[in-house]
């Protein structure tokens, strides 16, 4: 069968809807003009940014404080123990024998007080001997309470060592101490200069002339 011809008003009419939809559909430039009548839609609030600050000088880190040192404690700067209650300080008594044989005493001497002998090495300048670097001489002081006949002997020499417990390489005087014993009335004292290894011979006496030295205690 022949195909049927549309009409040509047919098709003008056919083809007025196409073009109706072309002019629903507006240019760019009226799209743009759209949107501009158009409200603005509420946008999503955007996130907060802090505001940029103007960088602040940092301070220096505190000083980390040195640990404050315990205070050495110190034999001789460390107080004494309280005295009990009805305690009495001991008496004492010193005696120095100083050179160009002169005696001197400082307190009295009374039965269990503390007596302190000082003597200047120079009274006995006789035995000074050494031996391969090493002082070998020696100072002591004799003591006899009388009437109990107690007897002290003790060096007035305190011993230098070089190293620690090594040689003797040199000799000071040190004081000497010891307590008066009870009942005791008198002190009798006498000193030996000597040499501390035999063979050398040397031996001198501060004595009063074998009369030795004497001194009262009080009671």
């Amino acid at each position: 069968m022949p195909e049927k011809k549309t009409p040509p008003g047919q098709e003008k009419k056919e083809a007025a809807p196409q073009g109706k939809d072309r002019k629903e559909t507006p240019p760019p430039e009226k799209e743009k003009e759209k949107d501009k009548k158009e409200p603005p839609r509420p946008q999503e609030p955007a996130p907060q940014q802090q505001q940029a600050q103007p960088p602040q000088q940092q301070s220096p880190p505190p000083k980390q404080q040195e640990p404050t040192p315990r205070p050495e404690t110190k034999p001789d700067k460390v107080p004494p123990p309280a005295p009990p209650p009805g305690h009495q300080e001991q008496p004492r008594a010193t005696l120095q024998f100083l050179v160009g044989w002169e005696q001197r005493q400082q307190g009295q001497l009374r039965p269990g007080g503390k007596l302190v002998i000082e003597f200047d090495p120079a009274r006995l300048p006789q035995c000074r001997q050494s031996s391969h670097g090493a002082q070998v001489w020696d100072i002591e002081v004799g003591i006899i309470f009388h009437p109990s006949g107690q007897w002290f002997v003790g060096s007035v020499m305190k011993k230098v060592r070089m190293p620690n417990d090594g040689l003797i390489v040199s000799l000071e005087p040190q004081p000497y101490e010891v307590t008066v014993p009870a009942g005791a009335t008198h002190v009798e004292m006498w000193f030996k200069n000597y040499t501390t290894i035999g063979g050398q011979g040397c031996e001198a006496w501060d004595s009063r002339y074998c009369q030795n030295y004497w001194f009262s205690v009080v009671r």
